[in-house]
């Protein structure tokens, strides 16, 4: 796990070690700077896999590639085997030395032979030429900056400015930011910077010319969705990712992905320790993921929830770089700082299942409408959307969350379902997961380019998944957006601001490759047979109480200090009328008002903190 960062064209001799700097708190194990001709680059090391010779750069045998790299890759151990037999001869067992004598051997292709997370930067001596690329589900990021005289890329956004690269705040991704409580890639929030989309290749060639393309992986045509399939490849996955020279731990709800993930690191793994956090009421799993723990005979470290970590907000908003939406990430930073502090430097957490399998409400409910339309009910959709608005019960069951969406909710959905007909397929599969819908986004806004914008530009399908039914589609395209964007991007940055490496085995291309939502039903009947007694029990989305968290008093103090109507009125983004409604509203309990205040606040708390 490391930091990445170089310069091509005129920078002064400092440049890259500013850079540099800003990543130390990616890679506070060492830093390591090549100069070559034609390219500054280098990395700051967190060190996980080969603890005394892992130090970048690495080198082919024929001293022709070198390169710096930020992740780890899980099958490093088979595709050395592979390399050495075909003459190559490593300095270590680092994993990411690998890819320099893949890249030799076998070019380009090997990239598609990665299993792992990395963000890499390959330069080619001879050609002159730098080859960037990250893994499949974009979990190491890696931005860019190009323009006629100058090339620079790094792990993070502030390393790139770091370089003098001048912040242009572009207001189509606040406006995206408005829609989705995150930035989709490849938009950042300065106009200059680019994000490498996740399982892109970028090749810059000697006359600074950029040509990019995804890499496709392909799929095992004897792969099945038997349950003993299944089981093999998620026991596989853990088996590999749970390679480190240093201590693991694992992060645990008390759902079906948790008990996978326990069971086969009990088989297969090397983490002793399980960590919890127990939110209150009925959004806590502490119990469920205690009897987890005990019956895989894992120690288990659980954290009750408080009000008082909201105070936590201002500097993680920071580290996160670009804005997220979502005080759950204070829940993931006291996960990080609980597992540094039992002494693990790896986390293995159970994402991916969900979003290859369709487990969330919002696919339900996709798939739901897209059914009845297909079978000639689109008519019977204003009279559905009639009776969801006015039916507490049925929206809350759509919603599938254990706290109440409330009236506006209702309506929410209601309306999703009645522009059913005209939406675009995106807007179909995601439009729930929208926060302000596109003619409450140009009431709020009040900055010239703050357009709202459909989700086929925010978050667009794949063209590859043309044909495939609707919620095909939607997972088939989740990679390349919301996956990296939101799901990773809340943790990524925030594990390692605590010196901790977060691993999610259960996002191997492999499962991937099985992106269907029958598959979840085989993923529980795997659950069944390893043991749990709770494979029948429903998705509980891992959130926070958003209506009771925006009313309590440490809430309440960052708002005065952030949002108040005279910061509204100075900062002259929103209309200040439309932001009181919306706390008014937050205040009196309003599920879907408390999320769009959190947000707002949060908005703010981002755009002070950037210089």
């Amino acid at each position: 796990m490391c930091g990445i960062a170089g310069i091509i064209g005129p920078h002064s001799e400092s440049a890259l070690e500013y850079s540099l700097a800003t990543l130390r708190i990616r890679g506070p194990d060492g830093t390591s700077i090549t100069r070559l001709d034609g390219i500054d680059f280098g990395s700051t090391r967190l060190a996980i896999v080969d603890l005394k010779q892992g130090e970048q750069p690495f080198e082919d045998s024929e001293g022709r590639f070198i390169l710096h790299g930020s992740g780890e890759i899980y099958n490093a151990d088979e595709l050395r085997e592979t390399l050495c037999r075909e003459g190559c001869r490593f300095r270590s067992l680092c994993d990411i030395e690998v890819i320099v004598h893949a890249w030799a051997k076998w070019g380009p292709v090997c990239i598609s032979k990665l299993n792992g997370m990395f963000a890499i930067a390959l330069w080619d001596k001879q050609e002159h030429e730098l080859h960037l690329f990250r893994d499949p589900c974009g979990q190491k990021p890696l931005y860019y900056h190009h323009t006629a005289d100058r090339f620079a890329f790094a792990s993070e956004i502030r390393a790139l400015r770091a370089l003098g690269i001048f912040r242009q705040l572009d207001p189509a991704a606040i406006a995206a930011y408005l829609t989705l409580r995150y930035v989709p890639g490849p938009r950042t929030t300065c106009h200059q910077i680019t994000e490498l989309g996740a399982g892109q290749y970028l090749k810059l060639d000697r006359s600074r010319k950029i040509s990019q393309r995804l890499i496709r992986y392909q799929s095992d045509p004897k792969l099945s969705l038997s349950v003993e399939s299944i089981d093999s490849l998620r026991n596989n996955a853990v088996r590999i990712a749970s390679r480190a020279d240093v201590p693991i731990a694992l992060y645990l709800s008390g759902g079906v992905d948790s008990w996978l993930l326990a069971d086969a690191n009990q088989k297969h793994g090397k983490a002793r320790h399980a960590i919890t956090l127990d939110f209150p009421s009925a959004l806590g799993e502490g119990e469920a993921a205690a009897r987890i723990a005990r019956e895989n005979g894992l120690q288990h470290h659980r954290i009750p929830w408080s009000n008082e970590w909201l105070k936590r907000l201002p500097d993680l908003i920071d580290r996160l770089e670009s804005p997220i939406g979502d005080p759950l990430v204070v829940a993931f930073d006291l996960l990080a700082e609980t597992a540094r502090g039992i002494g693990a430097k790896v986390v293995l957490s159970g994402e991916g299942p969900d979003e290859w399998f369709g487990g969330y409400s919002f696919h339900r409910a996709a798939g739901w409408a897209d059914t009845i339309c297909s079978f000639g009910g689109a008519v019977l959709l204003p009279a559905l959307a009639q009776v969801i608005s006015r039916s507490g019960p049925l929206a809350d069951h759509i919603s599938s969350l254990r706290q109440s969406i409330g009236d506006e909710g209702r309506r929410r959905i209601a309306a999703w379902i009645a522009d059913w007909p005209d939406a675009s397929p995106e807007e179909r599969a995601n439009g729930l997961r929208r926060l302000f819908r596109c003619e409450e986004i140009q009431q709020i806004a009040q900055r010239p380019g703050w357009v709202a914008a459909d989700l086929a530009a925010l978050e667009p399908f794949t063209p590859e998944s043309q044909g495939l039914p609707l919620i095909h589609r939607a997972l088939a395209s989740q990679s390349s957006h919301w996956l990296p964007g939101w799901v990773i991007g809340r943790h990524e940055k925030i594990a390692l601001a605590r010196g901790l490496e977060i691993r999610m085995p259960f996002l191997d291309p492999r499962l991937a490759a099985l992106q269907f939502p029958d598959a979840k039903k085989t993923w529980r009947l795997c659950a069944a047979k390893a043991g749990w007694a709770d494979s029948k029990k429903p998705k509980q989305a891992f959130a926070l109480p958003a209506a009771d968290l925006v009313r309590s008093p440490e809430f309440l103090e960052l708002a005065s200090a952030y949002l108040s109507e005279s910061a509204v009125r100075q900062r002259a983004w929103f209309a200040p009328a439309k932001v009181v409604s919306i706390q008014q509203r937050a205040l009196k309990g309003s599920f879907l008002a408390a999320k769009q205040w959190a947000a707002l606040v949060m908005l703010e708390i981002w755009e002070r903190g950037q210089k």
